[in-house]
């Protein structure tokens, strides 16, 4: 879960990522250099309940 405008107010999990590292780490997957394939993406937060 990202801690966006999207939520509208509602109580968002404490464990809500911020916008930022998950941009970081899409700019991390473009930026990859010619050749590269990057399949899977997983970006979880520290804590997140199973």
């Amino acid at each position: 879960m990202i801690n966006t405008p999207f939520w509208g107010g509602a109580d968002v999990p404490p464990f809500a990522l911020p916008p930022q590292p998950i941009a970081e780490a899409i700019c991390f997957a473009l930026d990859q250099p010619p050749g590269v394939d990057l399949n899977t993406l997983t970006i979880r937060p520290l804590g997140q309940p199973a």
